[in-house]
């Protein structure tokens, strides 16, 4: 049965195939119903009844009405009987070649394929039951959702295969088709995976009848390999291959070094084999790209495991492209575009931990494009001059472009004319912004809230900014580690959070200053300043995890209606509220060696930071410090 569009092209073809009774064309609207036809239950199929029950008086064939409703069940697919059904469909059909009178050429020919298959299939269970070590069973899995004329022809595939020892289980993802649940009705499910081995097997794709054999065979003959999988092709709805896929590789470690980049191997043509650590380790718990983060998983968080795999030559399966694939639904296939370069970045600066200093994650990845991107520093100041450039100073070889609005009191409304004759700001006009903003009264801070936004949401438009640019928002009191800065453009992520430490109680952990943020202009416009000052990651996120609140990470989150690469930076830096309470503590630390050769994975560290820029805090605070164990209070 052929499927064709076009209601004209139909009208025209039917008649020239008129004497050939084994081809039928139909309407491509008319496949649900050939489906449809294709799955009633034989008991209520009176037409069947009649003609089954009418050959066998004929022959004067007696069964039993459990015999006569498994023979009826057999006219769904004949591979999906029981042994001794089996054994008298073949008997009927060997029957009906030799004693039917006329059968044209194509049905003769029919007849000998089928009871050639059926006696190769009686074989081969026979040579499964005899000899169970060299037939170990293998569990063929697979998951469903309201695509039924797919499952129809992906069960048939399984049980077409040339390995005979094999249960099929089928897992339901809440289908509301009622012709799903027709077809899930016909199949006997066993509720656990009971296979040495376990095929993983898509509803909606093809399954070559070799595949089960040929992996199989591969992994019994090399034990020291758990997983294998083979190349793929990609079909069309209707199973038409489009292209043929090669993913074949000569060794386990090329399968490694390409899973760090792609996930290169199909889910369906996947076979493990279940060792006691497989059934420990082998379990999907992600949300969506849940086979690649198994295998990253598999291959790379469980390293010392030494779980081999290995990719075969010979195309094993056929993945269907269509509209109604679970991975073109938007919002799981906009999370795997998401997590994917997380799980690679974390790999990666797993094996060298400065592999992205000098190259970006992009230029890793061989895009042909690289967006370039800026860095705008929006930076909150009140307070003397040489704050605001202590402040910057440290940040000027990280960030491209300042956006400083300056708030002044009365009482410093005369070192405005320092101000704006600082080379900072008289040098780099094109380059720096400075918004001043005078204020009278006790009451302006309510102002400066409400306005605050607003004025950086201008400054920032007149920059004629580029969606992919950084916008860091900060005030002069925040001291971010610029290597932690340049480690987050670097990996191209969508939200930063740096998490700093409270000066005057450095030496503890938990509490931490997180509303020093960057984000990509487009969010930036998208979600707006105060809201991402104030955002903080929801805590219920972390209770289904067993990992710290805030920690040196890369998340996918869903913010504001879209999935987001967050990067939380624990110990990024320093947040100084209270120069007064700290002096101390600040001046009585000792002397350290110079960390200027320190490798960048080793000056992202809060102690190599804290260390490297104590003169930059004591600036800051206005200490001078003569000796070790005595401070003397500068003004500024």
């Amino acid at each position: 049965m052929i499927a064709i569009k076009n209601k004209d092209l139909l009208d025209y073809i039917n008649p020239q195939f008129k004497n050939i009774p084994s081809i039928k064309f139909i309407l491509t609207e008319d496949v649900n119903d050939f489906a449809k036809d294709s799955i009633i239950k034989p008991q209520q199929d009176p037409i069947k009844f009649m003609h089954y029950n009418s050959y066998l008086n004929k022959k004067d064939i007696k069964i039993t009405t459990t015999q006569f409703s498994k023979l009826l069940n057999c006219s769904y697919d004949y591979l999906g009987c029981d042994e001794a059904t089996l054994d008298f469909v073949r008997y009927l059909m060997i029957d009906t070649f030799l004693n039917q009178e006329i059968l044209h050429d194509i049905k003769q020919l029919e007849f000998i394929n089928q009871i050639e298959y059926i006696y190769t299939h009686l074989y081969y269970l026979e040579q499964a039951r005899s000899n169970p070590e060299k037939y170990p069973l293998a569990s063929v899995v697979m998951s469903c959702h309201n695509r039924d004329y797919y499952l129809l022809v992906s069960v048939q595939h399984v049980l077409q295969q040339t390995y005979v020892n094999w249960e099929l289980l089928i897992s339901d993802d809440g289908s509301s088709n009622p012709k799903t649940l027709q077809i899930l009705q016909l199949i006997q499910n066993i509720p656990r995976s009971r296979g040495e081995f376990v095929a993983i097997q898509d509803d909606d794709d093809i399954m070559m009848p070799f595949r089960l054999e040929y992996q199989i065979d591969f992994l019994k003959r090399n034990p020291e390999y758990e997983v294998c999988a083979s190349a793929y092709m990609p079909v069309t709805e209707i199973g038409v291959p489009k292209y043929y896929a090669s993913n074949y590789v000569h060794s386990f470690d090329e399968a490694k070094a390409l899973f760090m980049q792609v996930n290169f191997a199909a889910h369906s043509t996947f076979t493990v084999r279940m060792t006691d650590r497989m059934k420990k380790y082998y379990i999907y718990n992600h949300q969506t790209a849940y086979d690649y983060s198994l295998w990253l998983k598999l291959l790379f968080d469980l390293e010392n495991e030494d779980i081999r795999f290995f990719s075969l030559p010979r195309h094993v399966t056929g993945i269907r492209v269509h509209s109604q694939r679970m991975s073109h639904n938007s919002y799981e296939y906009s999370h795997y575009q998401k997590w994917i370069p997380l799980k690679q970045i974390e790999i990666a600066e797993k094996i060298s931990p400065d592999i992205y200093e000098n190259a970006s994650y992009q230029y890793y990845q061989h895009q042909q494009f690289e967006l370039q991107k800026k860095i705008f520093a929006c930076i909150y100041h009140q307070g003397s001059l040489q704050k605001l450039l202590t402040n910057i100073g440290q940040l000027k070889d990280f960030v491209d472009n300042f956006i400083i609005v300056y708030v002044l009191t009365p009482s410093e409304y005369q070192i405005m004319n320092e101000i704006f004759n600082n080379p900072m700001f008289s040098d780099y006009q094109s380059k720096n912004t400075l918004h001043i903003i005078k204020v009278t009264g006790t009451r302006y801070k309510g102002y400066i809230d409400s306005e605050l936004p607003n004025i950086f949401t201008r400054l920032l438009e007149d920059k004629n900014l580029q969606d992919q640019d950084y916008i860091l928002l900060s005030n002069t009191s925040e001291f971010i580690n610029p290597f932690q800065l340049k480690r987050f453009y670097q990996l191209s992520q969508d939200f930063g959070i740096f998490g700093l430490r409270y000066l005057q109680s450095v030496d503890k952990e938990d509490y931490l200053y997180q509303k020093t943020k960057i984000i990509s202009y487009h969010l930036f416009r998208n979600i707006g300043y105060k809201a991402i000052r104030e955002y903080v990651i929801d805590e219920d996120i972390f209770k289904l995890v067993p990992q710290p609140r805030f920690e040196d990470k890369l998340y996918t989150l869903f913010i504001n209606g879209e999935y987001l690469n967050v990067n939380t930076m624990k110990d990024a830096g320093i947040f100084i509220d209270d120069c007064q309470n700290y002096q101390p503590s600040l001046a009585n630390k000792p002397n350290y060696k110079d960390n200027t050769f320190s490798a960048p994975s080793q000056k992202r560290k809060l102690e190599n930071f804290y260390i490297s820029s104590n003169d930059i805090f004591q600036s800051y605070c206005g200490i001078n410090i003569e000796d070790k164990n005595n401070y003397v209070k500068t003004e500024l």
